[in-house]
């Protein structure tokens, strides 16, 4: 919306299209510079949302992802060019604001955190995608800023992670004079031209990557802070140099990151050692989440069992399958929060939402060959999965145990009684099959 506002303010017209799914990514080198190139349905679903015409439009996921956030128009269902069916299509009309959601079962590491606030050091999250580091993350902050508290958020990004300073580059931004000799140095992750000055024409390999750092770390400036690193796992290597720096002396740095994404001896482990893991909700915080979702309704029998036996009390999961429900018709409420109607059956037929296949599919992109194949395997299986039968669907490769643990360890499978194993939920099983096996 505010790009298509800048768009319109610049005299300029023309629509953007907004659509979610899974999109191939892929950055090559040519002569002497990269192309870089998106491919995929939801690009070319976007393409084609764009060329409706003025305003902003997005297809179904994306509307039921941003309602929150945004007001949208009504359902437009349309035939576009490309696509067997008919799109339903929304208009976003207006951005009305997140409300705040409660940091439901998380109390505790927020609490341990914040008692930290005006100190130095690191505090650190591990979990996996969706399952609420982001949450704690911006509720220490939140409570951070209500006391003064100087805030530096930092978020890693894949696209970005091998771009020196790209993590930092763009909350230092204020405080860098491009006419600074050591300024070339962040050209790239600010997405400036310009040139190397005398003093970095000079700077080659790890000499550059130090003065990176140390212009980070000055640009920063003295504590007391709080520097917020999200996505720690696709930070760059100048940017996490920098943050260890910073915490060792200057301010606090809380810092959020996937299992299994640092490498032994990295400046990462190190950042991570000591980490809070961040695992399934319990029923009764399920419940206050539902609650909290649902505005203060009263919750119908059987709908907290449900998202325990689909979602095992992963936030992410538990979230998007309530919106389901409601958008789908499961589940209706009235103007005082009561249940109105709650179609149990209805919900056991129904496929996992977009937004939690994507999830899922991101995670894929961390398994090695070998647990990708294995782990497909399994969903052929079921949602409990004994040796021998593993065993027989996996033939000729067999099973490995390390890949077994390299799956345990990620949270896809969990131990069960007999040696048997069981995806952590029934959603990860129903998904992973219905997008791996033929």
């Amino acid at each position: 919306l505010a790009a298509h506002a800048a768009v319109v303010a610049a005299g300029f017209t023309g629509g953007i299209g907004v659509a979610a799914g899974t999109l191939v990514y892929a950055d090559t080198a040519v002569g002497g510079g990269r192309r870089v190139a998106l491919t995929g349905p939801a690009m070319n679903l976007a393409a084609r949302l764009m060329m409706l015409g003025e305003g902003v439009r997005c297809d179904a996921p994306t509307a039921r992802a941003s309602r929150d956030e945004v007001a949208l128009g009504p359902v437009q269902p349309l035939r576009l060019k490309g696509f067997p069916a008919a799109i339903p299509v929304r208009e976003l009309v207006e951005r009305t604001g997140r409300p705040a959601q409660p940091l439901v079962g998380r109390e505790a590491p927020v609490a341990d955190a914040v008692a930290r606030l005006g100190g130095c050091g690191v505090v650190s999250f591990v979990g996996e995608a969706g399952i609420g580091k982001s949450a704690v993350l911006d509720g220490i902050a939140t409570i951070a800023a209500a006391r003064g508290l100087r805030v530096i958020r930092v978020a890693g990004s894949p696209a970005r992670a091998h771009v020196a300073g790209g993590g930092l580059a763009d909350a230092v931004r204020a405080s860098l004079d491009p006419a600074e000799a050591l300024a070339p140095l962040l050209a790239p992750a600010l997405g400036e031209s310009w040139l190397d000055s005398p003093q970095t024409a000079l700077l080659r390999g790890f000499a550059r990557a130090e003065a990176t750092t140390e212009l980070l770390v000055r640009l920063v400036g003295p504590g007391p802070a709080l520097l917020v690193a999200d996505d720690a796992q696709w930070l760059d290597g100048p940017t996490l140099s920098a943050v260890a720096r910073l915490a060792g002396g200057a301010l606090l740095a809380v810092v959020g990151a996937r299992p299994g994404a640092a490498p032994a001896g990295g400046e990462l482990a190190a950042l991570l050692a000591g980490a809070q893991p961040l695992g399934a909700l319990d029923a009764a915080a399920v419940a206050s989440l539902a609650r909290a979702r649902l505005g203060g309704a009263t919750l119908p029998n059987g709908l907290v069992e449900w998202l325990l036996a689909r979602a095992a009390g992963h936030p992410l999961f538990t979230l998007e399958l309530l919106a389901v429900a409601q958008d789908r018709g499961y589940l209706e409420l009235d103007a005082a929060g009561r249940v109105l109607y709650f179609d149990r059956a209805g919900l056991e037929r129904s496929a996992p939402p977009e937004t939690v296949r994507a999830a899922i599919v991101a995670r894929l992109d961390s398994l090695s060959p070998a647990a990708f194949a294995l782990l497909k395997a399994a969903s052929a299986v079921g949602e409990l999965v004994s040796e021998d039968a593993l065993a027989a669907v996996a033939a000729p490769a067999g099973v490995d145990p390390e890949t077994i643990d390299e799956l345990a360890d990620a949270g896809w499978l969990t131990p069960a009684s007999n040696g048997a194993l069981r995806f952590a939920n029934a959603t990860l099983r129903e998904t992973v099959h219905d997008l791996l096996v033929p």
